[in-house]
């Protein structure tokens, strides 16, 4: 018995050796397909593609070099902070070779210290793309994280964005430079790159600003004045595992057993030259990691506002210290050219793209697609789920590139300035020189007696609809702000089933319509309760009940400003009146869709999304009127283009 279970062990334990190998193997296999280390190749067909949707010319610079090495290193900063810099040169170079620079600045670790696999010692796909294109790559981690020294009051603070700036000042002094410098990024590298744009460096020449926010209260920490709990919270908790030195729990086990935290830098820029660390800059790893426990939790300082102007006590900050769009309007204009890039189901920050393009003078070139954040997936509610981005991330990054090669370079065509922008529900690209796009006008669809929606107003002389929002209704675990985190697909199940909610529904439509513009739903609203939050979602719908999401808003009605323009500081803030009816404007988000004939609009109002943001109140009910008549029209406002243009450009695209 004793040797059979022996035996048994022995066998077991070999099994399990295999099943490990075999593992490993595969994950190097997966890792070999996901992060290649050679250059791309390009496709005649996908320089097509990005010229089909995003305009110009279907041509980039020629590929120059097919190796390339990194220098990893800790530049000393004017106050003696180290931060982390992978430097990665194409080569060989010759003596005359002058490249321009792009930088990727990220709090998210520059590069992964990985066991088993050489997956953090390879240049990812974008950078690979610029390498063998002849620009030289520049990773560096945030101050306060990754292999940074230094520590974080809050996000994209003047001490980062300087470090950024003397970063640029090294590099145009290297003898490889051709005084020319970039700056790329998706989510916090995107807003780092924007805000090198507004630094307004002279060697700043482009800046491709991907995925990311221009107002922070409004477009991710607080959409329409509602705490955004559970992001907030997850991309805290997210950063502070990252700032410790460690895996965070959602990368998984098998990431936690390769990926033994942010790579070291092991050599250090004394003026003179590079000199080597010690124990290949471990020891120095560790003590910045020490540095990072003092950075502030942004979820901590977050829950102690409610308006843009009021200062998050730990971080001594209010939301418009770290917002592009306020630095904008305080440093004037900048003459770095900025290409915006958003999805429309990313968060908010299709809003973010738009209203960058719309207010930036140099941000005159946008692209807006059927896309998650980071567009890797389509997310047009009329096509399948978890279906790839039309057109690719590749494509996407080509646009990039042809940006870079026109500013950077001169080389290369110019790349149209304007709005490129998707419609979903027929995919088709449209290009625009402003948003609303011409032609698009607002439409009104009231409400009415019998959660109707009509293009006419009500004619009641007292018409009100009274419910009891369910304050534990939710958007679901794929709605649009999770992809924020997790860069998943965006769909909707069952949004607007169930009870504690108000839909109001019109006739089938005559004929197809497009949406294209910001929608807005204008109530009549009285409470009794000070505090409360009305949330809205556009839905369509068609013969067989068949729903497709729009898009969707919120607004806290002490926010709802003038009525028409809701206000986010706390000196116009408007308490309510338990029982008085108020008028306020919901902002929807911003969104370009074809519906079909036959279907359906169907407006729904709720209390709450459970799921994502805080609750209003935030113990008991709370029952809501929405009021209707010929005096207290609330009405949903579409922004439509006209029939005929919408036939048009069905026929065009058939």
């Amino acid at each position: 018995m004793a040797f059979f279970s022996k035996r048994t062990a022995r066998r077991a334990l070999f099994a399990a050796t295999i099943v490990a190998i075999l593992l490993v193997f595969a994950v190097w296999a997966a890792g070999a397909i996901l992060f290649p280390s050679g250059p791309p190749k390009i496709k005649q067909a996908q320089l097509q593609a990005m010229a089909d949707a995003f305009g110009g010319e279907p041509r980039v610079g020629p590929q120059r070099y097919e190796e390339w090495k990194r220098t990893s290193f800790y530049l000393p900063m004017r106050d003696g902070v180290d931060i982390a810099v992978d430097l990665w040169l194409p080569g060989p170079l010759e003596p005359g070779d002058r490249l321009p620079a792009v930088i990727f600045p990220t709090r998210y670790w520059r590069r992964w210290d990985t066991r088993f696999i050489d997956w953090g010692e390879r240049p990812w796909a974008m950078d690979r793309l610029l390498l063998s294109h002849g620009y030289a790559v520049v990773k560096v981690d945030a101050r306060g994280s990754g292999a940074s020294f230094g520590t974080r009051k809050y996000p994209w603070s003047p001490d980062e964005i300087v470090d950024y700036a003397q970063l640029v000042d090294w590099l145009v002094a290297q003898p490889w430079s051709n005084g020319r410098v970039g700056a790329d990024g998706v989510s916090y590298s995107g807003t780092a790159s924007e805000f090198l744009a507004v630094l307004d460096h002279p060697a700043v020449r482009a800046a491709a600003v991907e995925f990311s926010l221009f107002d922070v209260y409004r477009d991710i920490a607080f959409p329409g004045g509602v705490f955004n709990e559970w992001f907030v919270s997850q991309w805290g908790r997210f950063n502070a595992a990252l700032d410790s030195g460690t895996v965070p729990a959602v990368i998984g086990a098998i990431g936690k057993a390769l990926v033994r935290g942010p790579a070291p830098a092991d050599l250090r820029w004394t003026g003179a030259g590079f000199q080597p660390l010690p124990d290949g800059g471990r020891g120095a790893l560790q003590q910045a990691i020490e540095d990072h426990a003092a950075n502030v939790d942004i979820e901590d300082a977050a829950r102690r506002v409610a308006f843009r102007d009021q200062i998050a006590g730990p971080a001594g900050a209010s939301t418009d210290d770290f917002s592009p769009s306020v630095f904008h309007r305080r440093a004037g204009e900048s003459r770095t050219a900025i290409l915006s890039v958003g999805g429309w189901y990313d968060g908010a920050y299709a809003r973010s793209a738009l209203q960058r393009f719309m207010t930036v003078p140099s941000a005159h070139t946008c692209i807006v697609g059927a896309w998650n954040h980071g567009g890797r997936r389509n997310v047009d509610p009329f096509e399948p789920r978890d279906a790839d981005a039309s057109p690719s991330r590749t494509v996407q990054r080509l646009a990039v590139l042809r940006f870079f090669d026109y500013y950077l370079r001169d080389e290369g065509p110019k790349p149209p300035d304007g709005l490129s922008y998707q419609v979903m529900g027929n995919g088709a690209w449209q290009h625009a020189d402003t948003w609303p796009p011409q032609g698009s006008t607002m439409h009104s669809y009231y409400l009415w007696a019998g959660q109707g929606l009509a293009p006419t107003p009500d004619e009641s002389l007292d018409g009100f609809d009274a419910f009891t929002p369910d304050l534990t209704h939710g958007s679901g675990q794929n709605n649009r702000w999770r992809t924020q985190l997790g860069q998943s697909d965006v769909y909707y199940s069952r949004l607007t089933d169930g009870p504690g909610l108000l839909p109001y529904t019109s006739k089938p439509l005559d004929m197809p319509i497009r949406i294209a513009g910001d929608p807005a739903l204008r109530l009549f609203v009285s409470a009794d309760r000070a505090d409360f939050a009305v949330f809205a979602y556009l839905e369509a719908v068609d013969q067989d009940g068949q729903r497709y999401y729009i898009t969707e808003g919120r607004l806290r009605p002490d926010c709802r400003g003038d009525s028409v323009t809701p206000r986010f500081t706390s000196d116009a803030a408007e308490p309510v009146r338990p029982g008085r009816t108020i008028e306020m404007t919901v902002p929807l988000l911003p969104v370009a869709m074809q519906i079909p004939a036959g279907y359906r609009l169907r407006v729904t109002i709720a209390g709450a999304d459970a799921d994502e943001f805080a609750r209003h109140p935030s113990h008991g009910p709370v029952t809501m009127a929405i009021h209707r008549s010929a005096v207290e029209q609330s009405a949903l406002l579409l922004p439509m283009l006209a029939p005929r243009d919408v036939t048009a450009d069905r026929e065009e695209h058939e």
